[in-house]
């Protein structure tokens, strides 16, 4: 069964992916990099934060289409 969203719903979930992808950016690629103790900088942790930053992007993008489109 799918669930359909109304105009309002697509919006805010689209706002809620695009804040989540802030949100993962910042505390997994900038904070690192600005928090500079010393403890090394972890490369692994930086590319995960960018692919799921990306991902999140992606899915928050991809509601905004949605509601263009209808």
């Amino acid at each position: 069964m799918r669930m359909r969203l109304n105009h309002q719903q697509r919006e805010k979930l689209s706002d809620f992916f695009l804040d989540v992808a802030k949100i993962l950016f910042g505390g997994s690629v900038l904070g690192p990099l600005l928090n500079r103790g010393e403890k090394p900088i972890d490369i692994l942790l930086m590319l995960l934060g960018c692919l799921a930053s990306m991902a999140t992007i992606y899915g928050g993008l991809t509601f905004l289409k949605r509601k263009e489109d209808n």
